[in-house]
């Protein structure tokens, strides 16, 4: 909520930054204000942070984080969930399907390729396959098997090529993932059970064993990224009085 900073006088807006795209959107934006200071940068340090309650500190080293994929693609997984949660309008969260698929096709025959990839493929083919391509193109489609549609002399002269479909590749990666987990199936080409996940499903999975690097790339794993200034400016913005708590809280324990 930026209300508070919007209507302190002491706030100057310095900037915003992107934090989640969607078709080339920004769905979710962070704004950074600089609050207290008249004039002149902000003073930073980069000495060894010493966290006190009364006589008692902890000095804290300034470290590096590994975890900034995993990260990541979590913080995405909530973005994501807020987005379908918004668009299915339910009254409870527990009724919401995330991450739901669905079946999509196109057909190949003889000088009609309505699977293709990489351009148009002539007006003769539907506008579902154009959908199809632009989808399987983005890495937002599972394979899940083809099926005759049309034989000639006992020869299949038409194939029928079945997929699921998703909103994002992320979308795709998070139902593989999880089906994985939970030893569910695709079920048939003709019948294909796409998946979705509940609030409830997320007490059944183990997140932390979820391999999402198809969409963020293995190289996100191996940086490195300070941490704990951010976590002492974010501690100290938006519990500004607990020092005073813990240490009212500490003397009491004495007592």
């Amino acid at each position: 909520d930026c209300g508070p900073l919007e209507s302190d006088p002491t706030c100057i807006l310095q900037g915003n930054t992107c934090l989640a795209e969607r078709d080339g959107v920004c769905t979710n934006r962070e704004y950074h204000y600089r609050c207290g200071v008249s004039s002149g940068d902000l003073e930073t340090s980069c000495e060894p942070i010493n966290v006190c309650v009364g006589d008692n500190c902890i000095g804290v080293e300034q470290e590096t984080s590994d975890d900034f994929g995993r990260s990541a693609a979590w913080l995405n997984v909530l973005a994501q969930m807020q987005e379908e949660y918004r668009e299915q309008a339910a009254t409870d969260p527990n009724d919401v399907r995330f991450f739901q698929g669905t079946t999509m096709t196109c057909s190949k025959a003889p000088g009609r390729n309505c699977c293709g990839t990489g351009g148009l493929f002539g007006g003769t083919c539907p506008e579902s396959a154009a959908i199809l391509r632009d989808k399987r193109e983005a890495g937002a489609t599972h394979f899940t098997g083809v099926t005759c549609q049309q034989k000639v002399l006992g020869a299949c002269v038409k194939k029928r090529y079945h997929y699921c479909t998703y909103n994002s590749k992320f979308g795709r990666v998070f139902i593989e993932e999880f089906k994985k987990q939970v030893d569910e199936g695709w079920g048939t080409p003709g019948s294909a059970n796409c998946g979705y996940v509940t609030i409830e499903d997320f007490g059944n999975v183990d997140i932390e064993e979820m391999d999402l690097s198809p969409v963020f790339g293995d190289i996100m794993s191996d940086i490195q990224v300070p941490v704990s200034e951010d976590l002492q400016d974010f501690y100290e913005d938006r519990f500004p009085s607990a020092g005073s708590q813990a240490q009212d809280a500490f003397e009491e324990m004495g007592k």
